[in-house]
């Protein structure tokens, strides 16, 4: 045991001694010096660190520029004259043209723009050598990405085909493949065929405008500016009223109309909102700029404009109506009820002190009897005769006598049926009695029940009034009206 093998098993590694020369103990006093870099670049440190709050475009304290309500200052230099004070699109002076070293998006060749490249297509006519701009061409009116085919009768077979099975989007997309097979064919020649052939599809020349100034209507030939525009319909008349306005009364009409009918589509060309007028956009627009007027910031607050709320130095105003709130206890506006100055301290029912409600009372809880006013019972177990004093009738509400002895009409709006919840009769004159019951069978299952003898013991359930009669079963339940027993 004395020559024990000290190496280390195979895998481990030995440790190797630091040298920690050098080394200096890191401390909170210790502190790196100004010209150290600390980590953090100095322009990504927020304008507003240390109590900076100064707008950056107006230069004016207590917003930030995203609130600023001036106009916005130009402060880098303008791409077409080097100028400052305005950007390339406000430039007053004329373009200046550079030469252009980047690569082009079309074809992607150095030396030229994507809007000089000689093959770039034209979005109109799907031609090259022209920009859509300066096309003459007649309109490409097929979509893109149709199943193309060279085969006539087998365009004609999938188109007849997509008729039969009544699906709109095989229709349409049949009706292209054939319309491009055969371009020489009209609109009026195509609904003439579908009609001899039987075809559930219509091509209905419907009168009405189309979706905006930047789109017109235009027929398989590429003609554009047409008057009336083509759907595609199942029946030669209008199914529902909304689709009438506008619609041929008769198949003779429709094929007139079709002479000059087409589909909805881009005219691709330039539209300026200055004017409201196509032909050219807004930069280039002859007539004066029209200034827009940006939306007025308004304060919810103070009702100022140039803030908003969260930047608003007067105090909040009370919600739910601010100053316009009206107190109903002392009729004067700028409070609640709840804030009136005027209003007496609020008494507790349970222990008579002021400053808190019976519901928020923390003492122990006193039970009142509302037949003798003394503590310790109910009125259901006073031992007391009843005190008429202290019965009020539900009928007129006066004191005195129950609703059953009242010597006034019986008020209906009071009563409420079991049957439909609503008040102004009982279960036997109910007119809609829910789940198709039997008024005979209910005369008695209302909170009046029908005139006749009284079995139980007078007393009144809402006033906490004693039973006449303590050998009646069920009468001191005071919670609940017996079935037999009248509730008035």
């Amino acid at each position: 045991m004395a020559d024990w093998d000290n190496s280390a098993p195979f895998g481990w590694e030995e440790p190797v001694a630091v040298d920690t020369a050098g080394w200096v103990e890191s401390t909170a006093d210790a502190a790196a010096p100004d010209d150290v870099y600390s980590g953090i670049d100095p322009e990504m440190i927020s304008k507003h660190d240390g109590g900076d709050d100064t707008c950056r475009n107006c230069g004016q304290s207590g917003h930030f520029s995203r609130d600023c309500t001036e106009p916005r200052q130009m402060t880098g230099e303008c791409f077409n004259c080097g100028e400052v004070g305005h950007n390339k699109a406000d430039c007053p002076n004329p373009k200046v043209e550079r030469a252009f070293t980047g690569t082009c998006r079309t074809c992607g060749a150095e030396g030229h723009r994507s809007s000089e490249c000689a093959e770039a297509v034209c979005k109109k006519c799907c031609g090259t050598g022209h920009t859509t701009a300066a096309c003459t061409e007649k309109y490409n009116i097929y979509p893109d990405g149709l199943a193309f085919t060279d085969n006539a009768d087998k365009a004609w077979d999938n188109l007849v085909l997509a008729d039969m099975n009544g699906d709109v989007d095989d229709f349409y997309q049949a009706f292209w493949v054939y319309c491009k097979v055969a371009p020489e064919l009209t609109l009026v020649q195509l609904e003439e065929c579908f009609r001899e052939t039987g075809f559930k599809w219509y091509l209905i020349a419907k009168e009405q405008s189309i979706p905006s100034p930047v789109h017109t209507n235009v027929d398989l030939q590429g003609n554009s500016d047409k008057k009336y525009q083509v759907s595609f319909q199942k029946t030669a008349k209008p199914r529902r009223a909304i689709l009438a306005e506008g619609w041929p009364k008769t198949l003779e009409e429709n094929l007139e109309r079709l002479h000059d009918a087409g589909f909805p589509m881009d005219n691709l060309k330039p539209y300026c909102t200055n004017c409201e007028e196509s032909g050219h956009s807004m930069k280039t627009c002859p007539q004066e700029k029209q200034v827009i007027e940006k939306p007025k910031v308004t304060c919810s607050n103070c009702n100022t404009d140039g803030h908003y709320v969260r930047d608003c130095p007067e105090p909040r105003a009370v919600r739910g109506g601010g100053g316009d709130v009206e107190c109903k206890h002392c009729g004067e506006s700028g409070h609640f009820v709840k804030d009136c100055p005027t209003k007496p301290a609020e008494k507790c029912r349970n222990c008579q002190e002021e400053g808190h409600r019976a519901s928020d009372c923390t003492n122990e809880r006193v039970m009142i009897c509302r037949n003798c006013s003394t503590a310790g019972h109910a009125a259901r177990d006073c031992p007391e005769e009843t005190n008429m004093d202290n019965v009020t009738c539900r009928n007129c509400e006066e004191k005195g006598h129950f609703s059953k002895e009242c010597p006034k009409p019986k008020d209906w709006s009071k009563v409420q049926c079991r049957l439909c919840s609503d008040f102004g009769h009982g279960a036997g004159r109910c007119p809609n009695p829910a789940g198709g019951a039997d008024a005979s069978t209910t005369a008695g299952e209302n909170y009046t029940a029908s005139a006749g003898p009284a079995v139980a013991a007078e007393g009144d359930w809402t006033t906490d009034a004693p039973a006449a009669d303590a050998g009646t079963e069920g009468a001191a339940e005071w919670s609940s009206a017996p079935a037999e027993v009248s509730a008035w």
